[in-house]
């Protein structure tokens, strides 16, 4: 989970701005909070965050989906890294923007943070923190790497630096060249980081429409307590042929789709979205 995270030259964010999951000293209901034991930390179990037009919240979000990006996808080379620099100040552009993750990781909390112009990656720190200490594991700086001294002597990982170019965090090409001393954190980002835009598309939602599944009871049982005007979730059967789709795709589909596959279909500009089963 995100224990904090902040930003700086970021869109509409000229100094560095910061998000904390950390828990106040209020004792009013205390006992819903869980605490990481061996840190003598208290964490929130949700937050929300509240601002007006224009206040910051889709760039604090574009924020998280960039970072997210840089390290699950990584950069082509040669390309420039997609970062937005405060825009109200010409000086910034010249700026790195400046990223920082506290993360909690199976049970033990990381620092992750990472300094980037559209060229390059300027610095990049991986920082694992224990309840007495913290242990720096790696330190990219000046172009160079600092390894803790527990790690030095690794040829490999020498060797996936060598390998990283200006443009990549060194996170991401070392998982991609099978180091998995720092995987735990790179698959926080791919598997952990959950994202869902104001104009995101939904996911395979099948479930929801078939009558034999449990969870289409207990989601249209939720959906009239939540006060959205949405009071019912299902979906209507209707025959193959009548599907309003270019008649070559449906031959295709006839030839591709066997008996028990089944394909989901989004059609443009409506997004009309449909589940075709056989």
């Amino acid at each position: 989970m995100i224990v904090s995270f902040s930003v700086e030259n970021w869109m509409s964010f000229r100094n560095r701005v910061s998000f904390s999951m950390i828990a106040s000293r209020e004792r009013q209901h205390g006992g819903r909070v869980p605490k990481i034991g061996k840190y003598q930390t208290r964490v929130l179990p949700v937050a929300a965050i509240y601002g007006g037009n224009a206040s910051g919240k889709t760039n604090f979000f574009k924020a998280l989906s960039f970072a997210k990006g840089l390290v699950v996808k990584g950069t082509q080379p040669d390309s420039l890294i997609p970062i937005e620099h405060f825009r109200l100040d010409i000086e910034k552009g010249d700026q790195p923007s400046r990223f920082a993750f506290e993360l909690l990781v199976e049970e033990t909390i990381y620092e992750f943070s990472f300094a980037v112009t559209r060229k390059a990656v300027l610095e990049e720190k991986l920082v694992q923190i224990t309840s007495t200490s913290e242990k720096v594991l790696y330190d990219r700086h000046d172009g160079g790497p600092n390894f803790d001294e527990s790690l030095k002597n690794n040829q490999f990982l020498q060797f996936a630096f060598q390998g990283t170019r200006d443009n990549q965090l060194f996170l991401t090409n070392s998982v991609s060249q099978k180091v998995d001393i720092f995987k735990p954190v790179y698959n926080w980002f791919k598997d952990t980081l959950e994202l869902v835009a104001p104009d995101s598309r939904f996911e395979p939602f099948e479930q929801f429409l078939d009558e034999e599944h449990p969870l289409f009871a207990t989601m249209n049982e939720m959906l009239p307590q939540l006060d959205t005007g949405i009071t019912h979730l299902g979906g209507e059967g209707i025959p193959f042929e009548n599907i309003p789709l270019p008649e070559p795709l449906k031959i295709k589909l006839q030839e591709d789709v066997k008996e028990g596959m089944t394909v989901r279909l989004m059609t443009e500009p409506i997004n009309e979205r449909f589940v075709v089963t056989r």
